[in-house]
């Protein structure tokens, strides 16, 4: 069996319980809810230790995933935008998105769209400087990526491929699985040791 969040899941829900087979107000789902929230916080700190250590800005290829998102239309400032995964990791100079690229099949122009950040294109717009360095620009704010247009004055299409980090289980290893387990195993004692308290407290005659 692969090691995805359930069975990373149900294996601290094991060594919570000491293997008792009964999971009594323990709801698995809500452990591996937990285990989501850990491996976001082991893709970042892979990613700082890898920049410690090795002076490695760029993200590990295992973390990495393309996604087609459709664009929407932001209703405050008229640009389109297309919402992250719920799972993306936020990383230090928008280093969590690695490639934006057009998608739609029917669009025959230059499909890769270059970062730009927000503050540099509203300075730039409407000069010469930015017509000419492409047809559109991305930019992320919010945990959405924008397309701003460049030379073109609208966007022609709908949908785009982004290459995010996300925390995600296609590829955990034993060692990351462990590290998750580690993070979570306290969050587990604290929650749960409180919960059993409070229902000895309410019945003085259980055990």
């Amino acid at each position: 069996m692969g090691i995805d969040y359930n069975y990373i899941a149900n294996q601290i829900v094991l060594i919570f319980t000491a293997g008792r087979p009964t999971t009594e107000g323990i709801d698995v789902r809500e452990v591996e809810a937990l285990v989501r929230q850990a491996a976001a916080s082991v893709g970042r700190q892979e990613y700082f230790e890898n920049y410690k250590a090795e002076n490695q800005s760029t993200v590990n290829g295992q973390w990495l995933v393309t996604y087609q998102l459709p664009l929407a239309t932001d209703a405050i400032t008229g640009y389109k935008y297309a919402a992250l995964s719920e799972n993306y990791l936020p990383l230090p100079k928008n280093r969590g998105v690695v490639r934006v690229a057009i998608a739609d099949s029917t669009y025959k122009g230059k499909k890769q769209i270059a970062f730009i950040n927000f503050e540099n294109y509203e300075n730039l717009r409407g000069g010469s400087t930015i017509k000419f360095a492409g047809s559109y620009f991305y930019s992320l704010e919010a945990k959405k990526v924008y397309v701003l247009p460049a030379c073109e004055a609208v966007v022609k299409f709908q949908n785009i491929n982004v290459t995010q980090a996300v925390a995600n289980d296609a590829t955990l290893n034993e060692a990351q699985a462990l590290l998750i387990i580690q993070q979570v195993m306290p969050i587990m004692i604290q929650r749960y040791s409180r919960r059993a308290d409070m229902d000895t407290d309410a019945n003085p005659n259980a055990l």
